[in-house]
């Protein structure tokens, strides 16, 4: 065979190979959201799911939800409830823990009630909130006294 020819065909099995990943492409791995779908959650309360102990998801109602931060595919994922709503007991319906496929996954999160719950209104306004805003009327006051 002549040598030119001989180089060409090398070339060409070369780029070949490199096309059918024969080298490092230099893309980085797939990520995607993980889902969870949450039932029984009452109305006015919110519930804190974890993801790998560090990816928080604040859920305010029922229905589906991601978690803010992307999991790449084929990495492990490990839901839990880190804070329980009160008069709720919250859990992961099924699998908690698993390996990420390209499809994604839906983690189901079931609550129940525990007998009679506290209104939720009055857990959107602690009073801590409440005494926050006299102090600072006070610290206004004593402002107009002292240079008014």
């Amino acid at each position: 065979m002549h040598p030119k020819k001989t180089w060409l065909l090398l070339l060409a099995a070369s780029v070949t190979l490199m096309a059918c990943g024969g080298g490092d492409t230099g893309l980085a791995p797939a990520k995607i959201l993980l889902d969870v779908k949450v039932t029984g959650l009452a109305s006015g309360y919110t519930l804190v799911l974890q993801n790998n102990e560090s990816n928080d998801l604040t859920v305010p109602t029922n229905g589906r939800f991601a978690f803010p931060q992307y999991v790449e595919i084929g990495s492990t994922y490990s839901v839990t409830v880190k804070s329980q709503p009160p008069g709720h007991t919250c859990s992961v319906d099924g699998a908690s823990t698993g390996t990420l496929a390209p499809s994604g996954a839906l983690i189901s999160i079931v609550c129940l009630t525990n007998g009679t719950l506290p209104p939720p209104q009055a857990l959107a306004r602690p009073s801590s909130q409440v005494a926050e805003k006299t102090v600072v009327s006070v610290k206004q006051t004593q402002c107009v006294e002292r240079f008014g």
